[in-house]
């Protein structure tokens, strides 16, 4: 029992704690209808917490990232936190570091098949799509590489339909969405959409506005689109109806024009973090949306300008990491 219910509030612990009604046969016993052999795998890392398993291939892994998200049950005791690729100032990378919470320290994962900088990333039944970008020839690419954190594993996966470049990615109801960017010779209001069942990109409406270097959040169910370059830097946003498959502006502007910054929703508000202006000053500004009262407000700024970073959010904070303010940084901020 004690095995079972070491991780609180999982689907397990809540069973045989009582929390969680179930039907019992005459015997007492409790008949769950899933995978026997997964759920095995399951109780041996509640044996030994200290080994996480490992699968025997990609099949596999996606099956057990599933299995464990029904019962509820965690591999790894704190999020996950990936610095990806990028450009360090003399070459483009392929190296891709974990942020250890409990140690406080980075640590090296298996690198990417390519070296690449500026493109989409997203996370998606557990796992990490990166998409699109370029390297050393500055060309737009398409290709898209999926990281299995259980087996430390890269692979390749289908190619989006227009290569492109400083493109952003967001996931919203089951979907990967690779949002604009730069394809080789002109900014594109291109959308293309990740199915995880058909296993390929399909395009869906385009931006109204073409935007490079924008930001893109998932937030109350629609996606939105702020800021970026379409050759000068913009402050409006535009809002993607899933079901509607349309793309409305949003009347609500930021305070200050940007590009090359992070958003992200925390705690049901947007937040809109450095960046360069049309002055080609790089910004410290943080900017935050409420929707309670329809408006964006300037809140203290972050310790030190830069674009180009990397930015997560945690279970009450935020994290933003690396980036450049004329030289490149290997800095990493909690809020």
């Amino acid at each position: 029992r004690h095995t079972l219910t070491q991780q609180k509030d999982s689907f397990i612990e809540k069973l045989l704690s009582g929390r969680h009604h179930v039907t019992r046969d005459k015997q007492g016993r409790i008949f769950l209808d899933r995978d026997s052999e997964l759920f095995r795998i399951i109780l041996n890392f509640l044996r030994n917490p200290l080994t996480i398993p490992i699968p025997k291939d990609l099949s596999e892994s996606e099956a057990l990232l599933k299995e464990a998200e029904f019962y509820g049950i965690k591999f790894l005791p704190f999020p996950l936190v990936f610095c990806i690729g990028g450009f360090d100032g003399v070459e483009y990378l392929n190296s891709m570091e974990l942020l250890d919470i409990s140690q406080q320290c980075w640590r090296m994962c298996t690198p990417m098949s390519t070296k690449k900088a500026y493109f989409g990333s997203a996370v998606l039944n557990n796992f990490l799509y990166v998409f699109g970008g370029n390297n050393y020839d500055y060309k737009a690419l398409f290709e898209t590489e999926v990281y299995d954190r259980l087996r430390d594993v890269w692979y390749v996966s289908s190619n989006l339909n227009i290569p492109r470049r400083n493109n952003c990615g967001v996931t919203s109801n089951g979907r990967i969405y690779c949002i604009g960017g730069y394809d080789g010779s002109s900014i594109i209001p291109n959308v293309e959409a990740y199915d995880h069942r058909m296993k390929a990109w399909v395009e869906v409406a385009p931006l109204n506005t073409p935007r490079s270097s924008a930001m893109c959040v998932a937030f109350d169910n629609k996606i939105y689109v702020i800021g970026g370059t379409n050759g000068e830097r913009l402050n409006s946003i535009e809002v993607y109806e899933e079901k509607m498959n349309k793309w409305e502006q949003f009347p609500y502007a930021l305070l200050e024009a940007r590009s090359s910054r992070a958003a992200f929703n925390y705690l049901n508000q947007i937040y809109v973090v450095g960046g360069i202006d049309n002055e080609h000053n790089i910004l410290d500004s943080v900017e935050q949306y409420q929707p309670f009262n329809k408006r964006w407000q300037f809140l203290n700024g972050v310790p030190e300008k830069k674009m180009n970073f990397g930015a997560a959010t945690l279970s009450d904070s935020y994290i933003i990491t690396g980036g450049e303010n004329g030289e490149v940084l290997n800095s990493c901020h909690f809020f």
